[in-house]
This record gives C-alpha cells, sequence and structure tokens, in this order.
C-alpha cells in the first residue's frame, strides 16, 4: 500500500474504499495527507479477511503506516515515518494428501521507523536516511511427516543509506552513496507433538523438546557510485552513457563488485538503449535459522547438523538487455527489450534426513523478451496487450518460470460506467523442486491456465472526486488453475464495494 503524498498547498486530502466479496472476504482501506505551511504529513491504513475457499484456509492481513516531515529552510528537511503489519494465514495443506488433524497456521509481523534528514540545492541533492525494522515469522503446528512443529523467528534489521545526487556540469550527473545494513534474530523450536514423526522412524518424544538458538549477526557494507551524461545531437536526439559501480562487504562471505553500464539514444518519440549490469545476492538469515531448526531434529535421530550455510558463496546474476520505447503519439506507447540473465552460485539446501545442507550450484542462463504496447482505440477507451517470453538452459527444470505468458486488458466509459476487464495466460511450469540441482529434478509440472476479470464502477459524485460504487468479478470463466499442485486457486468469486475520497 503507497501512502498518500501532500499537496504543495496547505489543507488536507484522503481516500477511503471499502468492498465484501465471496468468501466472507473484506477489504478496508484509508489513507490521508496534508500540508501545514513547513509541516507535512501522511497516514494510510488497511485490512483485509477472508475465509478462503477452503476448509482451514483463512487469512487476514492488516497494516497501518504514515510520516511526518518538518522543513527547516530552504533547503534543508527532517522527518520521520513509520509501518506496523501483522498477518496470519491458515494452511488447508496439499489438497492430494489427508487433511492434517490439526492446520498449521504462519503468522508474521513487522514494525519499522525511519528517519531522514534532506537537502537540496541548484547542483547538489542529497539524503541521509537511518532505518530500523523487527519482525516476526512464525510457523505453529506443522505436525505433518517432514513438518517443523511450532517455530518463532524474531528478526531486526538496522542500517542507514546516503546517498548524493550532482550535476558537475552541464548534462552531467553524479550519484554516489553507502548502504549499511545488519540483520540478527533468534529461533526457537518445538517439535511436532508425540504422534507426528517428522519421518517414518522418527522416535518423537512423548514431551517434545523447545530449543532456543541466537542466530549471527550479518553485516553488509555496501557504497556505490555512477556517472552519466546527455549529449545533444541537434535538435532533436540525446546520447546519454552511463556508468558505475557497488562494491559489498560482508563480514561471513565473500567481498564483491557488480558494476554496470549502458547507453540511450533519446527522442521526443523514440528512446533505444542497451545496458549490462552485474547484481549481487548474499545469503541471509535464511541458512543459520534452517540450521538451528534443523538440530532439534537431527538430535533426535542421534545425528549432529552442521553449519554448511557458513560455506556458501552470494549469487550472481550478469544481465545484458537491449530495447526500444517508441511513441507513436501522446496516448499510444510500445516497448520491446530482448535480454540475457546468467545466474551462478544459487545457495539453495539439500535434505538428507534427518540433515539439511546448504550448497551453491551450478549456473544457468535464462533469455527473454518483453513486448508491450497501449493505445487507446478510441476516445476514453484504452487498450494493453504484453507477452513474455523466457526460455533456460537449466536442465533441472527450473520452477514458477512460464515459457510465454500474455496479459491483456481494456479500460473505458459506457455511458458513466467505467469498465475494466483484463486476462492473462501463462503456459505449464514446473514448480515445488527445492534445491535445483542434479540429484533432485523437478517432475512437478503445473498445467497452463487462462483466466479473466472485470471491474464495473459508477460514479456517486457526492462522495467527491474518487466517489464510486463497483463492482468485481475474479475469475470470470471459472478456471481451474493453480501455482503449486495440490493448492487450487478459487473459482469464479466477486465483490462490492464502495470508494469516497475527501
Amino acid at each position: 500500500m503507497n501512502t498518500k503524498t501532500a499537496g504543495p498547498g496547505n489543507g488536507a486530502s484522503g481516500n477511503a474504499r471499502v468492498s465484501y466479496g465471496s468468501y466472507n472476504t473484506v477489504i478496508e482501506q484509508v489513507d490521508m495527507a496534508g500540508r501545514y505551511n513547513d509541516v507535512d504529513f501522511n497516514v494510510a491504513q488497511g485490512f483485509s479477511k477472508s475465509n478462503g475457499q477452503r476448509a482451514n484456509a483463512s487469512g487476514q492481513l492488516s497494516n497501518i503506516m504514515g510520516g511526518l516531515g518538518f522543513k527547516l529552510d530552504q533547503n534543508w528537511s527532517v522527518g520521520v515515518s513509520g509501518m506496523a503489519i501483522n498477518n496470519t494465514a491458515s494452511d488447508p495443506g496439499n489438497n492430494t494428501l489427508p487433511t492434517p488433524e490439526i492446520a498449521p497456521t504462519y503468522d508474521s509481523a513487522a514494525q519499522m521507523v525511519t528517519a531522514y534528514l534532506k537537502h537540496r540545492y541548484d547542483l547538489v541533492e542529497g539524503e541521509f536516511r537511518f532505518y530500523s525494522n523487527t519482525g516476526k515469522g512464525n510457523i505453529n503446528n506443522e505436525n505433518g511427516q517432514g513438518g517443523w512443529g511450532t517455530e518463532n523467528n524474531p528478526f531486526t534489521m538496522q542500517g542507514f543509506r546516503w546517498k548524493e545526487n550532482i550535476a558537475p556540469w552541464s548534462g552531467g550527473n553524479l550519484v554516489a552513496g553507502l548502504d549499511y545494513d545488519t540483520t540478527y534474530g533468534s529461533v526457537t523450536q518445538t517439535s511436532p507433538a508425540a504422534g507426528f514423526p517428522f519421518f517414518p522412524g522418527d522416535p518423537t518424544p512423548v514431551n517434545p523438546p523447545t530449543v532456543k538458538t541466537n542466530l549471527p549477526t550479518f553485516k553488509l557494507t555496501s557504497p556505490y557510485v555512477g556517472l552519466s551524461h546527455g549529449f545533444r545531437m541537434g535538435d532533436a536526439w540525446t546520447l546519454q552513457p552511463s556508468a558505475g559501480v557497488r562494491t559489498y562487504q560482508n563480514n561471513y562471505y565473500a567481498a564483491k563488485t557488480a558494476p554496470y553500464g549502458g547507453i540511450s539514444l533519446i527522442s521526443d518519440t523514440v528512446t533505444l538503449f542497451a545496458n549490462a549490469s552485474k547484481g549481487i545476492n548474499y545469503p541471509g538469515l535464511e541458512g543459520p535459522a534452517m540450521n538451528a531448526a534443523n538440530a532439534v531434529r537431527a538430535k533426535r535421530f542421534g545425528a549432529t547438523a552442521n553449519n554448511s550455510w557458513a560455506n556458501l558463496s552470494p549469487e550472481e546474476m550478469n544481465h545484458l538487455e537491449v530495447g526500444d520505447k517508441f511513441y507513436p503519439d501522446k496516448k499510444s506507447r510500445v516497448d520491446m527489450s530482448l535480454f540475457q540473465d546468467t545466474i551462478s552460485n544459487r545457495y539453495t539446501f539439500t535434505e538428507t534426513a534427518p540433515i539439511v545442507n546448504w550448497v551453491t550450484v551450478g549456473q544457468y542462463t535464462t533469455k527473454g523478451i518483453e513486448l508491450s504496447g497501449q493505445c487507446e482505440i478510441i476516445p476514453e477507451v484504452t487498450g494493453f496487450l504484453g507477452w513474455t517470453y523466457l526460455n533456460n538452459n537449466s536442465t533441472t527444470s527450473l520452477p514458477y518460470m512460464p515459457q510465454n505468458a500474455f496479459n491483456a486488458a481494456i479500460t473505458g466509459y459506457a455511458y458513466k460506467f467505467r469498465v475494466s476487464v483484463d486476462a492473462q495466460y501463462q503456459s505449464s511450469f514446473y514448480a515445488q523442486n527445492l534445491s535445483r540441482n542434479a540429484a533432485f529434478t523437478n517432475t512437478t509440472r503445473i498445467d497452463g491456465f487462462g483466466v479473466a476479470n472485470a471491474r464495473i464502477a459508477y460514479p456517486i459524485p457526492e462522495l467527491d472526486k474518487k466517489g464510486e460504487v463497483f463492482v468485481m468479478v475474479e475469475n470470470i470463466f471459472n478456471q481451474q488453475y493453480g501455482y503449486r499442485q495440490g493448492y487450487p486457486m478459487p473459482g469464479t468469486w466477486g465483490s462490492v464495494g464502495l470508494s469516497a475520497s475527501f
């Protein structure tokens, strides 16, 4: 959810929306922003809950966020913002397996506060921002075969962001900054209750043990710098090259460097571009957290869990892309890009009961195409079409990667009714392999599917500019589909709602 930003003048405004639909689904949102002289503020709140289309498939999400800023003078400002979220969901289980006697639940929560100091001059602008984020990700009563029992996972993330944008000369831009992050937490695990073994032959104790493990503190320091310049080429074109580098230093894993470079040829109607970049992804708390929980399991079998997570390497992705943006007129746009991503040192885990081992596996390359276009078909009716093609050379059938995906949408007015219809189709794909290596190939294939949705709204002027009553229908044609085997998505369902602004 994005907060509403304050306008340039004094005053306050906001929006509100509420809806009710199938499966006792309730969604409510309110946001407001305002400014009074040198003080600006914003606040937003959201709540949703649903019983779900299956037994034990309920969920609830709630959040609140807000911010307060103060302008010190023409160049400097300070502010603080915060957010709190609290979510819970039940797991109905794989419908191809027996229903669990006790449905597991998953609770997550986070509280974040950030404070900033900003400055803005003619040639330089930047900010320093400190943040602190605490939260939890808990599992309750996952007692089935191979389950983790009950597990409490609190965490803390803290750090700062410092960024400066400098215009050293006409047409040039220099960006530089420094990011610093620390992450730590703990795992408190209670093994599955008696009668719920991890695996056949598991000596499940009558009184399940509870063990708390404090996790290591990860520290990541990342300075970066980048430079770009626009060269005017006559009255119609600008050539803009850019280059930069970000470096990473971690207290557990190897230091890495991630350079990037690109060039764009820009006019009022066409942008042609090419770029190359490297991305780095460091292992985090997931490794030691899983090994800490696994230590309880291993001990029951007379085995000793290891610290295999400490031997991992950061993931690397080399990205290459060329493409264009074309604007035939003010109400039309066509985007196309060809790209290639080569991923190496992907970290994951393998499992040989009762031991979990974290490993770094091979390399694979994904090549793809993205093509999209939007235009005004007739006055006040806009259409959109999109296509994504993905093809990888992995021999282990990577999950969640359909080779083809299509999206289409039409939005417009019929009399006073605002009508929006969208549809998506994606081809079949593999799912549920965890390790992505030759020892654990993926054989679970999910069928392709197409889904269409619609929304019709009627304006209510008495509720201000955004006032309306609306009806939404999801999965109009009642398609049977899913993203994971044994977890079907809902059939046709709908909701009605009311929106207002003030």
